[in-house]
């Protein structure tokens, strides 16, 4: 029943383009009246039929782009939909159509159909004011900036992701969600926002393999931070925090484990120390130190540029926590290493956002969180404003990115501090990287 489909690709791919089916449709009047669309069996649902029929014409319709994939120009951007549709069921198809909002008159041609709301036409969830508002009204006395220093705030983020994971436990009704906060986000507190980014990593967390995941952290000058907030104005107590936002997350997924290993980078003020001794005396779990002056020590190969800690500038650290992690052994679990900063601002309850992503493709051997990319947040002391104080170094930045570095793709946050590799890959490219400063992320 498709052949006109393959029919017409052929005449376009074969002789001439599109120009060759003519530059304008010649329109004409048909009558359905005595089709066989109108000629239903007693008790057969017609609308079921209708999706049917629109199902499997999706299924061929997908059969052809696979034909002809490499005799046709698809821009990148579109895979996420093509994927997306891909996987689609009968059941979902159906779904999705019966909940996508009605168009008044004549279909709306041309119309771009996002990601996100085919998503969260897929889950069956529309939120309408009600519902809405039960999302929202839990935390509509919050400020708008979220203060990483307030361990009861952080509290009530958890508080919040149970919530959503309770009301919305599937993937695709927390995209639904995301997407219609998003639609308000500067308008709503970053915990909100933070919230149901968690509740989702969780969800995927819970359909990923088991995995072994190491998360480095570089340390240096980190002996306020690493207190509370108690002890100093400053502090984090990161190595509490960081324990405890990877706990909750695992608690999605018993077959997986997960270590956080901090590295010290020849920091004055001996952080690496102290971090020893504080995860010893407050039994902070699975967590260790190690020491970039190791390689140094032991005269590693892969680190022999290093003569002295101080030829590092955090890169170094995280490349060796990196290099050390991965030779490790975790039998039939996949290894991801993922590196980020000291401070709470990437709440590693995210983290199954990034092991969903690798582990979900076999060909795919790192990812990077964004900021910047559509449906990240970028957060400041106004609230989820999505932007920075100097958002225009920012742009000209990804724009020096894409006109020197065309091999990064699109992402636009090379160097934010939320970055995962598979140790198998890791591996591979860690003994060709040189630069140990700050600009590390974009030569990995």
């Amino acid at each position: 029943f498709s052949f006109d489909m393959q029919l017409l690709m052929l005449v376009a791919l074969q002789c001439g383009g599109q120009a060759a089916m003519g530059s304008e449709a010649v329109v004409y009047v048909d009558s359905l009246a005595e089709s066989n669309f109108y000629q239903q069996a007693p008790g057969v649902d017609p609308m079921l039929e209708s999706y049917k029929s629109y199902f499997n014409m999706m299924g061929r319709m997908l059969a052809l782009h696979d034909t002809f994939k490499d005799k046709q120009e698809v821009p990148a951007a579109n895979q996420p939909v093509i994927d997306f549709v891909r996987g689609l069921t009968l059941e979902a198809f159906s779904k999705m159509m019966a909940t996508m909002p009605r168009m008044q008159g004549k279909p709306d041609w041309g119309r771009v159909f996002t990601l996100p709301e085919l998503q969260s036409w897929k889950s069956g969830v529309v939120l309408n004011a009600a519902n809405y508002s039960n999302v929202t009204d839990p935390v509509s006395g919050e400020p708008l900036a979220l203060d990483l220093t307030d361990a009861a705030a952080l509290d009530r983020v958890y508080a919040a992701a149970d919530r959503l994971l309770q009301t919305y436990p599937t993937v695709d009704a927390l995209q639904a969600v995301e997407a219609a906060l998003l639609e308000r986000q500067r308008e709503l507190p970053t915990m909100i926002h933070l919230a149901v980014k968690l509740a989702k990593s969780k969800a995927l967390m819970a359909v990923c393999p088991p995995v072994f995941v190491t998360m480095i952290t570089a340390m240096y000058n980190e002996k306020n931070r690493m207190c509370s907030k108690d002890e100093h104005p400053n502090g984090e107590n990161f190595l509490v925090n960081k324990s405890r936002e990877m706990e909750w997350l695992f608690e999605a997924a018993p077959a997986s484990s997960w270590e956080i290993v901090y590295v010290d980078d020849g920091c004055p003020q001996g952080s690496g120390k102290l971090a020893e001794e504080r995860i010893k005396s407050n039994g902070i779990p699975n967590s260790r130190v190690d020491f970039l002056q190791r390689a140094i020590d032991e005269k590693d190969p892969t680190f022999a540029d290093i003569k002295d800690t101080k030829d590092s500038q955090k890169g170094g650290a995280i490349e060796f926590g990196m290099w050390e992690a991965a030779k490790g052994d975790h039998g039939d679990k996949e290894h991801i290493v993922i590196f980020t900063d000291a401070d709470l601002a990437a709440n590693l309850s995210q983290t199954g956002l990034l092991v969903f992503n690798l582990t979900s493709s076999p060909s795919r051997m790192s990812c990077v969180g964004s900021r910047y990319d559509e449906g990240g947040i970028f957060c400041n002391e106004k609230g989820a404003m999505g932007v920075t104080k100097n958002f225009e170094l920012l742009a000209f930045r990804d724009f020096l990115k894409r006109l020197l570095l065309p091999a990064l793709g699109k992402g636009r946050d090379t160097q934010c501090g939320f970055k995962a590799f598979k140790a198998s890959v890791v591996k591979k490219v860690i003994p060709s990287v040189t630069d140990r400063k700050f600009s590390f992320d974009m030569q990995l």
